[in-house]
C-alpha cells in the first residue's frame, strides 16, 4: 500500500508530499514565491513564472488559425472554440449550449431568476456584471444644470 499525505484540514489525500505541501497553503493562506517586479506572493513557482508575464507582456502562446497570441495555455485553448464552434458547457434546463463556463453560470441565472448585482443609488437588480457596471455610470453622469 503507498503512503499517502492526508490534509488535516480538508478530507483530501495526496500521493506527493510536494504536492501536499502545495494544497496546505491553500489552508493557511502561505504565498513563499514573490513576483520580483510588484512582490505579489503565489504558492509555488510556476505560478510566479506564468504571473510575471504580465509585466513582461510575454504571450508564449499562439493561435495556429488566426494567429493571435495568449499569455496562457488555458486561455489560447478557450480561444479555439471560436474557430472550431465547440460549445461543451449545456445548460441543463434548457440544453442550450454555450463555448464558455462563464457564459452558462449567467446564462443560468434566467432560470434561477438570481439578479446578484444590486444598485446602492436605485435598488434595482441585474443579472450580469457589464450590465450592472454600464447602470451605475448613468447614476455617475451630472445632469445639466
Amino acid at each position: 500500500m503507498e503512503k499517502t499525505f492526508p490534509c488535516p484540514y480538508c478530507e483530501k489525500e495526496f500521493r506527493y508530499e510536494s504536492q501536499f505541501e502545495i494544497h496546505q497553503r491553500t489552508h493557511t493562506g502561505e504565498r513563499p514565491f514573490k513576483c520580483s517586479i510588484c512582490n505579489k506572493g503565489f504558492m509555488q513557482p510556476s505560478d510566479v513564472r506564468v504571473h510575471e508575464r504580465i509585466h513582461t507582456g510575454e504571450k508564449p502562446y499562439k493561435c495556429l488559425i488566426c494567429h493571435q497570441r495568449f499569455t496562457h495555455d488555458s486561455t489560447l485553448k478557450c480561444h479555439q472554440r471560436i474557430h472550431t464552434k465547440e460549445r461543451p458547457f449545456e445548460c441543463p434546463v434548457c440544453a442550450q449550449k454555450f463555448s464558455h463556463k462563464g457564459n452558462l453560470n449567467v446564462h443560468r441565472r434566467i432560470h434561477s431568476g438570481a439578479k446578484p448585482y444590486t444598485c446602492s443609488v436605485c435598488h434595482r437588480s441585474f443579472r450580469q456584471l457589464g450590465t450592472f457596471k454600464r447602470h451605475e455610470r448613468n447614476h455617475s453622469k451630472t445632469t445639466p444644470q
